[in-house]
């Protein structure tokens, strides 16, 4: 038997508290731009809808669009209601990975678990209407499943595998690069018959997958021309791999690696199962890279969120190895880790809701048109205030004696300048700005017009 009974507990009332703090936090905070997009379609579109939305952006699958439009079918739609979905997978995430530690009898499952919980760029998407969680969530109870399935071959062990495998893909396809590694785990076993158990496991997501794939495929490649991405292979993206991996900067990725590589030196786990949280965390790595500079798309330390969880329970043995009783490294890592949650969830550069009021009022009290930049951004505020600029704005109308020039958080500074130019150039000179949200709004008025109020 590789992995002996299981043992260890995770507090409950330390879940429950977790889950308060996410709840309060996810309530409260602002939804930025992406979380938008997403709910433009899952909050008001029927089920083919959100299918053809996400098969029309580069690498979106429809299952977690799908989860978030239901539970919106029976819940009023808020911040807290759009985020529900993450702070559940966030919580499931962590009760799994305990229960992985049970199975592999680690010896330090509660460091590792305060390290998952409060890892920075787990945090972030514990609290955001985004997949990235629950995909999370399904690439641990793929593992926990490969470890049953290694102990014990059963042909219902080897269909859970492969379900989980398929809904790592049909949540967010860079999960599925943790079945790679579980491949190189059986492989340094030299256990032929877990090689051909994990390898039709993952030919039979692979299959589920295809169909998805061959629809959505042409669209994602014509979505990834279209916003000019593309894959820079330099040493800035393996700088940003090292600096966004655990969301805490150089020192927190340095923290991690540091105690994860004196936890595989470690004689109180097995050598198979240091091999497997190795591989876990190691093998994903070029797989991700290789895929974003086979379909040309840009690095995102998101795309390897999966890493963490393997990462947190090498690291979890080595801080038990380092201090024994003592918690002082612990509690140094932790604080290092809060510190960056506390500026996230404190940090809102973006308040669209807020932003759409303050426009709506402005267009109301002046009379003005509103122009946004760029123009595909006023459904953004159209999401929270329907009325806001439905009306063609042609500053070149006599009639269009005052404009409003919407400039988002995102409006590259060309962008706006433009614009602005082009007001000019119609006869209107600018007034007063005010800034609301992250969204810059600019009164442009004809000259005669600012003479009369002169």
């Amino acid at each position: 038997m590789l992995f002996p009974p299981p043992r260890c507990r995770i507090p409950l009332l330390t879940l429950a508290l977790y889950a308060a703090l996410l709840i309060v936090i996810a309530g409260s905070r602002p939804l930025w731009v992406d979380e938008i997009l997403q709910l433009v379609v899952t909050s008001d579109g029927s089920a083919h809808d959100v299918v053809d939305w996400a098969a029309r952006n580069p690498g979106g699958v429809p299952s977690a669009y799908l989860v978030q439009w239901l539970l919106l079918k029976v819940a009023p739609l808020s911040p807290l209601a759009a985020r529900l979905p993450s702070i559940v997978f966030a919580i499931a995430t962590l009760v799994l990975v305990d229960r992985l530690a049970r199975k592999l009898i680690l010896p330090a499952a509660g460091p590792a678990l305060w390290l998952l919980a409060l890892a920075p760029i787990q945090f972030r998407y514990a609290i955001e209407a985004r997949p990235y969680v629950q995909a999370l969530c399904f690439t641990v109870l793929a593992s926990l499943t490969l470890v049953r399935l290694a102990e014990s071959p059963t042909m219902r062990r080897w269909l859970c595998y492969s379900l989980c495998l398929t809904a790592c893909l049909y949540t967010q396809p860079f999960s599925f690069f943790v079945c790679a590694g579980h491949f190189v785990w059986a492989a340094s076993l030299e256990s032929p018959s877990a090689e051909r158990w994990i390898l039709s496991a993952a030919v039979a997501a692979g299959l589920a997958f295809a169909p998805w794939f061959l629809l959505a495929g042409p669209h994602w490649a014509e979505a990834v021309a279209a916003n000019h991405y593309r894959f820079d292979a330099s040493f800035e993206t393996a700088r940003a791999f090292l600096r966004d991996s655990s969301g805490a900067g150089y020192v927190g990725t340095a923290m991690l690696i540091f105690f994860a590589v004196i936890g595989l030196t470690s004689k109180m786990i097995s050598q198979s199962t240091k091999a497997l949280l190795l591989v876990s965390t190691l093998v994903p790595i070029p797989c991700v890279f290789v895929a974003d500079a086979t379909f040309g798309y840009f690095f995102a330390a998101r795309q390897l969120l999966w890493i963490l969880p393997p990462l947190c329970l090498l690291a979890g043995v080595g801080i038990k190895m380092a201090l024994g009783r003592r918690q002082v490294v612990l509690a140094m890592v932790v604080a290092l880790f809060v510190v960056h949650d506390v500026r996230y969830a404190l940090g809102a550069r973006e308040d669209w809701d807020l932003a759409a009021s303050t426009l709506s009022t402005a267009v109301q009290i002046s009379g003005a048109c509103a122009i946004v930049a760029p123009p595909e951004s006023v459904a953004l505020y159209q999401f929270f205030e329907p009325s806001v600029s439905r009306e063609r704005c042609d500053p070149n109308q006599p009639n269009h004696t005052a404009v409003l020039l919407v400039r988002t958080p995102y409006t590259e500074e060309s962008t706006g300048e433009r614009q602005g130019r082009l007001l000019l150039d119609a006869g209107l000179s600018p007034g007063p700005t005010i800034t609301s949200g992250g969204t810059r709004l600019t009164l442009y008025l004809r000259v005669q017009d600012t003479a009369d109020l002169n």
